[in-house]
């Protein structure tokens, strides 16, 4: 089960960047808010999967120096 949105945030973006999600939302047929949630969710989880890779990586070594 999806998780309900019900936080509300305030935006401030140029009209050039808000013009381009509009048409970005409109191609792939998607509401505004539902593309900037997709665009953040992708950005924020994808940026906390690398980083938790980075720390097991970075374990790894610290575990076969270690080991040495």
């Amino acid at each position: 089960m999806a998780e309900k949105c019900i936080a509300e945030i305030t935006l401030r973006l140029s009209d050039t960047l808000k013009r381009d999600l509009q048409d970005l939302a409109m191609h792939e047929d998607r509401s505004l808010s539902d593309m900037i949630r997709a665009l953040l969710e992708v950005s924020i989880y994808g940026l906390k999967h690398r980083a938790d890779a980075s720390c097991a990586r970075a374990d790894s070594r610290q575990t076969m120096r270690g080991n040495e």
